[in-house]
């Protein structure tokens, strides 16, 4: 008995690491399994278009109201109406004939008169568009709903992201085709306009990849300190030695199982001197 409380007392910091390093690589792996697993993906596909179809119907009653309109185009819209319909990021055009006579929005290229297609998805020189048209004799009404914001480059003012009341990371993309596997988008009348499919490059979840790779990190050197412990408390030389030898093996299978054998799709970002490493850095910068 007196043997086994000296062992624990010998031992115990080393299994204060060894339990602090099986946490963290607990939480770790699932913080990482609740970021890329597929259900979370279904969840913000799905918040999307609620979102999405909430517009949509604000655009509708407002197609509706234009279409209705009998006085001067130019009056329909006062000042206060045309910044909310640019706060929702929508945008309505006018035309008489194939004159086009009201515009709330000229922040993009203005498309030409729109055919017969009652809804589609364009993109407009600096975003994708969801487009809905109504007609009434020679009057014809196009509005338009930003999706996502699409420039040739970006800085600090010009971003390729998601209006912000969508709550969706740039990394996904926007899809006239199914044949991607993205996730379906539902207008109101039930079609499906567009997918939205995910970038797999691991930039897409931003600063969590840098984030997660700490966890890691500090995992893999609580149980590199509990091993120490146990390598220090041993007595005799011969014992010490075998236990710095052991130590440097368990390196070496801790790089493998990790960088080579892909524990964590976060793998790259353990890699420190990896070429990919050096790259991306150049590419964030």
């Amino acid at each position: 008995m007196n043997n086994l409380s000296v062992i624990l007392r010998k031992y115990r910091l080393a299994a204060l690491y060894l339990l602090i390093g099986a946490a963290l690589f607990t939480g770790g792996k699932w913080i990482e399994n609740y970021l890329v697993r597929e259900g979370n993906d279904t969840s913000l596909i799905k918040r999307f278009e609620k979102i999405f179809n909430k517009k949509e119907k604000f655009l509708d009653e407002t197609l509706d109201q234009v279409i209705k309109y009998e006085n001067a185009d130019s009056q329909m819209f006062s000042q206060e109406e045309i910044d909310k319909l640019n706060k929702k990021n929508i945008a309505v055009l006018v035309y008489h004939d194939d004159s086009l006579v009201f515009w709330s929005d000229n922040s993009f290229k203005i498309p030409e008169k729109s055919d017969k297609i009652e809804q589609s998805v364009v993109f407009l020189q600096n975003g994708w568009y969801f487009k809905k048209n109504k007609h009434k004799g020679n009057k014809s009404v196009i509005g338009l709903i930003l999706l996502k914001s699409k420039f040739n480059y970006e800085n600090q003012f010009l971003k390729n992201e998601f209006p912000n009341e969508y709550h969706l990371p740039s990394c996904y993309m926007i899809s006239k085709n199914d044949s991607v596997g993205g996730g379906e988008i539902h207008a109101l009348n039930g079609l499906i306009p567009f997918y939205l499919t995910k970038d797999k490059d691991l930039v897409c979840y931003g600063n969590a990849v840098y984030y997660i790779s700490m966890v890691y990190f500090f995992a893999l050197l609580a149980i590199l300190l509990c091993l120490r412990k146990v390598q220090q408390n041993l007595i005799s030389k011969k014992a010490k030695t075998w236990g710095l030898f052991l130590l440097f093996l368990l390196l070496i299978m801790g790089y493998l199982f990790f960088i080579k054998v892909k524990f964590s799709i976060f793998y790259f970002s353990l890699d420190l001197f990896s070429p990919y490493s050096f790259f991306h850095q150049l590419d964030l910068h």
